[in-house]
């Protein structure tokens, strides 16, 4: 991929690479105004999630397009509260399950 990106292997070959890859800059083998056009549709797609307050269901890997996935802030209490609920619903579940499968 650095090859055909002319990206090279030093430590800014992943910089280089997003920017082509965005269509900020040419590469014989990346048709540019595609890029473009991709880039922009895909940030359109997290801007979208974001307005509906989704922080998950990305389609696309989320390390090539840095600041476009919103961060939620840290709720200790909602993941203990979704964990513990969690837990009760597996145990229920099994507790149904034994109880079917030990009538029969």
């Amino acid at each position: 991929m650095r090859a055909h990106l002319h990206a090279g292997a030093n430590a800014n070959a992943a910089a280089t690479a997003r920017t082509r890859l965005l269509g900020d800059e040419a590469c014989e083998y990346v048709d540019r105004e595609y890029a473009f056009r991709r880039a922009r549709e895909i940030d359109g797609y997290h801007q979208e999630l974001a307005s509906l307050g989704l922080p998950f269901g990305h389609l696309f890997f989320t390390a090539a397009y840095p600041g476009a996935v919103r961060e939620l802030p840290a709720a200790p209490l909602v993941d203990l509260l979704v964990d513990h609920l969690y837990r009760m619903r597996r145990r229920l579940a099994e507790y149904a399950l034994s109880a079917v499968s030990g009538s029969a």
